[in-house]
């Protein structure tokens, strides 16, 4: 099963896959989703239902830029292929907390079939508040990072006079995963090839 709880058939069709963090009443959604969009016609169209989980074969990984409000942000496309319903799905990412741990399973991978993404939902042990997390599984084993969490690099935290965080900058973290991700790139396409 590639998508939800289907089992219908297409005929190769592209779907895109974009993680929604809000519902369209602006309430966040813990777990995130999955919003899929289809083209109809000329028209690319989303799906009124969300899902929380898509699965395939890895077959292709794209880098690239996007720019808002002329702000530039490195983005992550992830093709997933699926035989059993010949759909071909486009993980469209960019970099944030819930990607992050996204690629540093994928950098773990040794073979890039049978794969699942799943979103799904935590509970800090601190606050006892619900967090949105994500996981990668191949078959029914469950993919850890290549890079252990204490190893990853931390976000330059800003700070007001008063110590007050004022944001978080994750350029050194994004910086570490894009060259994860490079690595990524050409594992995936030579496995296509052989």
């Amino acid at each position: 099963m590639a998508l939800g709880n289907t089992n219908q058939q297409s005929n190769r069709k592209l779907l895109i896959l974009k993680l929604k963090s809000k519902d369209e009443n602006d309430v966040s959604l813990v777990p995130n989703m999955f919003q899929i969009s289809e083209k109809v016609g000329d028209k690319w169209v989303a799906r009124p239902e969300l899902e929380a989980r898509v699965s395939g074969n890895l077959t292709k990984v794209e880098l690239g830029e996007g720019e808002w409000n002329k702000k530039k942000y490195g983005t992550v496309k992830l093709f997933l292929e699926d035989a059993a319903t010949d759909e071909l799905y486009l993980l469209d990412l960019r970099y944030n907390s819930l990607s992050r741990n996204l690629f540093n399973s994928l950098s773990a991978l040794e073979s890039f079939d049978n794969l699942s993404v799943s979103n799904y939902k935590s509970k800090s042990k601190k606050d006892d508040k619900e967090y949105a997390n994500i996981s990668l599984w191949q078959g029914d084993k469950m993919v850890k990072g290549k890079v252990a969490l204490d190893a990853l690099p931390k976000p330059e935290v800003i700070t007001n006079k008063a110590g007050e965080v004022i944001q978080r900058d994750y350029a050194e973290v994004d910086t570490f995963y894009k060259t994860q991700l490079e690595a990524l790139v050409p594992r995936v396409a030579a496995a296509q090839k052989a």
